[in-house]
């Protein structure tokens, strides 16, 4: 088993100083969908009170003032890199959180924030992942994305989060993360074999719920 390396905030910042708004704004956006996804499938809050409906992800946090966007806040006034949207099932009442305050706000058992905490956790070490590919100078595997449109490979699944971040980090060359590259060139090998692979059960879950929802997007 290949080891996760965990960067240290220092090492990440040197990264991110390498690209461009851009590429950072996309991170970003990877990050957000990643999270909205984890909450749609992983029912964190379903035995509680609070429905989660959105979440907004500040790509420029360690930059107070000195940017084009606007900072993110929880409730009680303090600044967010990441803030989450949940609303009361029975009063209606909405709350603009950081995870810290998933407890103190919203009397969310810690049980369940410390779940969700080891969730955003695992998506951190995704972005470090990718940011580790970027500073050894690999790029968006465009010859692969270009050989599968090309090809229909994702015909009919544009929904799937598979393509959504290959149209995603293609924009920005930037690589892709380890199982997502992985699951690329399976689909080109199929491909060159004629073959067109079958959904798997959680492509097609994924589809059905891009048909309910559209999670990239905050209510």
């Amino acid at each position: 088993m290949k080891k996760i390396i965990t960067m240290t905030a220092e090492h990440r910042a040197s990264i991110l100083q390498q690209l461009n708004e851009q590429q950072i704004e996309a991170l970003s956006e990877f990050t957000r969908f990643t999270m909205l996804s984890q909450f749609h499938t992983r029912h964190y809050l379903q035995n509680t009170d609070w429905q989660f409906v959105g979440m907004v992800v500040d790509p420029w946090y360690r930059r107070a003032h000195g940017h084009h966007g606007e900072n993110l806040y929880c409730d009680c006034g303090r600044r967010l890199k990441n803030q989450f949207i949940l609303r009361s099932r029975s009063t209606g009442k909405r709350l603009c959180l950081g995870i810290t305050h998933f407890q103190q706000h919203a009397s969310i058992p810690m049980a369940v924030a410390k779940e969700i905490q080891r969730g955003i956790n695992e998506v951190h070490l995704y972005m470090d992942s990718i940011l580790l590919k970027y500073q050894s100078g690999q790029r968006f595997p465009e010859k692969l994305f270009d050989y599968a449109c090309q090809h229909n490979g994702f015909k009919n699944r544009e929904s799937t989060i598979l393509f959504q971040r290959c149209q995603l980090f293609s924009q920005v060359n930037l690589p892709l993360y380890k199982t997502d590259e992985h699951d690329l060139r399976a689909l080109v090998e199929q491909l060159h074999l004629g073959n067109r692979p079958r959904l798997t059960k959680e492509q097609i879950q994924q589809l059905l719920a891009s048909i309910a929802d559209d999670w990239r997007q905050v209510e």
